[in-house]
């Protein structure tokens, strides 16, 4: 349904619910970012950190490409994708957080949940 915000993934036709507070997204993009894990090491984190349980074996790589997908911002046409920025959350946090509560209009490291997708838009409104 359109507005709504997902809180699971469907993966081999079966709904999978995900950890989608922002906080939970912002700890995998700090292990992509860990330059002592490797490619394998940071799917792992990502399934695991994501995945309110586990995915059967043989489902592995479409649960990848969708957490992916997710963690990405969702389904983007690739003409309107724009070349991505380098952020590092851990290093930038103190000016990335002021400026996305400034567009949030709240301080968003309090509220209990907020949805990866309306952080990423609030965060998207930074001049």
């Amino acid at each position: 349904m359109i507005g709504n915000l997902p809180t699971a993934l469907e993966i081999g036709g079966k709904e999978y619910a995900i950890r989608s507070d922002f906080r939970v997204i912002l700890r995998i993009y700090s292990a992509f970012a860990d330059p002592e894990l490797d490619e394998r090491e940071k799917c792992y984190v990502c399934l695991k950190c994501l995945y309110a349980e586990d995915i059967p074996r043989e489902h592995l790589q479409e649960a990848v490409n969708k957490a992916y997908c997710f963690v990405g911002g969702g389904d983007v046409p690739q003409e309107s994708v724009q070349p991505a920025k380098t952020i590092d959350w851990e290093q930038d946090e103190s000016i990335i957080f002021p400026a996305v509560n400034k567009a949030a209009g709240f301080e968003t490291r309090t509220v209990k949940y907020l949805h990866w997708w309306t952080f990423l838009g609030y965060f998207n409104e930074i001049d």
